[in-house]
């Protein structure tokens, strides 16, 4: 982890928050659903107990702060976005880039003659 750059590092955790964000957005929608029962609903079949289900559906936070909080820390993990598809950012820049993730000093060098 000390050769990854900071930056990928901070995106990869903003990009965690974001994906949790998106089912939130969806939570919303339903036929005939106010949006508190629609995000109840969803977050029991999510594995959430009925009276928490009931008590994070009413949050007045926003989208940024329930990403973050244990709301969606605990229902929506990293195992079940990659599940879904979600491929995070740090597992694509190991990808990519795998001879940045190499200790200095560990390739041999080549010689000139």
């Amino acid at each position: 982890m000390a050769s990854k750059p900071a930056e990928v590092l901070h995106l990869a955790s903003l990009e965690d928050r974001l994906l949790r964000i998106c089912p939130v957005d969806k939570f919303k929608e339903g036929p005939g659903c106010r949006g508190g029962n629609r995000k109840r609903k969803n977050l029991i079949q999510l594995g959430v107990d009925p009276e928490h289900a009931y008590q994070w559906s009413r949050t007045r936070m926003g989208g940024w702060a329930t990403a973050q909080s244990p709301i969606l820390v605990t229902t929506i993990t990293l195992e079940r976005l990659r599940k879904r598809g979600y491929e995070a950012l740090l597992t694509y820049y190991e990808k990519i880039a795998p001879h940045l993730n190499e200790p200095l000093y560990t390739r041999t060098v080549r010689t000139v003659v």
